[in-house]
């Protein structure tokens, strides 16, 4: 599956777009660039698995600007937290943006799937 594929999910349509322009039209520094940055780095509503350093450096802005837009971002519940793996967060969009997009929220991502093995040992060891 290619990553237009996976991303046609929900669209991000011209009227989506615009919904949010308007809606953040008072917004200050990069926020909005960061929300339309997990708006489509991932499905709609899917985990984006990239860190804030790793969106300033493809945003080409410092990541102590990210940082702050990532936190303005979740405070008024734009991205949600996902799930964290010590002090790296990683996050989605959250209730604000999908509720601009029509569509329901969609169902949450496993971080990974386990499956055991059984371990039979050798009777031919000597």
């Amino acid at each position: 599956m290619t990553a237009a594929t996976q991303r046609s999910e929900v669209p991000v349509t011209a009227e989506l777009v615009h919904a949010i322009l308007l809606k953040t039209g008072g917004w200050q520094g990069a926020d909005l660039r960061v929300l339309l940055y997990y708006l489509t780095a991932a499905p709609i509503g899917g985990i984006v698995r990239e860190t804030g350093k790793e969106i300033a450096h493809k945003l080409m802005l410092s990541e102590g600007n990210v940082s702050k837009s990532i936190k303005r971002l979740r405070d008024g519940e734009w991205i949600t937290l996902a799930y964290s793996v010590g002090n790296v967060r990683f996050h989605k969009v959250g209730p604000q943006t999908l509720a601009l997009t029509g569509a329901p929220a969609p169902a949450e991502q496993p971080m990974a799937e386990v499956h055991h093995l059984s371990l039979h040992r050798s009777r031919e060891r000597g």
